[in-house]
């Protein structure tokens, strides 16, 4: 009987592992161009605009200590503190506690731990983790640019330049209390044990080769993954999805404004010079 339970317990352990979806190729895959596209832009973005409102990533820290930190704009050396707890002792940084973004970009890579004994002192290395939504969001923005916004071409007549305004992430908390109280039971059936859902807003704006601005565009768009057995996500992949899906739905309609005015961009952008 017992080896029953445990063949059981090691089926069902089998099945959530492998039965969630993962972001895929085919997700970075947007077959939907406008009628009358562009001439060639080259697409340009800024990283820090984009790990500012998404994340700076992640800090895998080794050594006597092993474990993850999320890192954002507001962190400080009071927030590794806290994360540490005030009986395992501090976190000093051989930098400034205010210069957290200039670290992150530069990827320097020591952080000090020391004990409250003063006596030991222990160093440990630490290692950028980015988040791979910032590399996601990269590599659709340069197939909507390409693919679907302009012709290909060897020569390019200008820029086009992403920003994002505003990012806002949030979870379900019905589906979170119904799962909780239900023990998780209906989620073997396939029920959604939580929904992740992302709003963004962004900018495009179009320029010409010499950085004079053509037009520009804003949009908001909306994304909903799920996280359930055998047609969900996990939680890292359904954030991942819902972004996709957020900023699919503004490039849809930022794509619709640029359809009307592509005669107009076109013949700006080919008569520059």
């Amino acid at each position: 009987m017992k080896n029953c339970k445990s063949l059981l317990f090691l089926f069902l352990l089998i099945t959530v592992f492998h039965s969630c979806k993962t972001i895929k190729e085919t997700d970075f895959v947007s077959d939907a161009p406008i009628e009358n596209k562009l001439p060639a832009l080259v697409p340009t973005l800024d990283i820090y605009n984009l790990e500012k409102n998404i994340s700076f990533g992640y800090i895998k820290i080794t050594g006597d200590k092993t474990g993850y930190f999320t890192l954002d704009s507001t962190l400080s050396l009071d927030s590794f503190v806290s994360i540490m707890g005030p009986d395992e002792g501090i976190l000093e940084m051989d930098f400034p506690a205010d210069s957290l973004e200039y670290y992150i970009r530069n990827k320097k890579a020591i952080i000090r731990y020391k004990m409250l004994n003063p006596d030991e002192d222990i160093e440990l290395k630490c290692q950028l983790m980015p988040d791979e939504r910032v590399n996601d969001l990269i590599r659709l923005y340069g197939v909507e640019v390409n693919n679907n916004l302009c012709v290909q071409e060897s020569n390019a007549w200008g820029y086009c330049d992403l920003e994002i305004l505003s990012l806002k992430e949030k979870r379900n908390p019905f589906l979170a209390g119904f799962s909780a109280i239900t023990l998780c039971m209906p989620a073997l059936l396939g029920a959604p044990i939580q929904s992740l859902k992302t709003t963004i807003e962004i900018k495009i704006c179009i320029y010409d080769s010499k950085n004079r601005i053509i037009e520009t565009y804003t949009a908001k768009g909306k994304g909903i993954s799920f996280i359930a057995l055998y047609w969900g996500y996990f939680s890292d992949d359904g954030w991942r999805k819902s972004l996709l899906l957020a900023f699919s739905d503004a490039m849809s309609q930022i794509k619709q404004s640029i359809e009307r005015d592509s005669f107009v961009i076109s013949e700006k952008l080919q008569n520059q010079f």
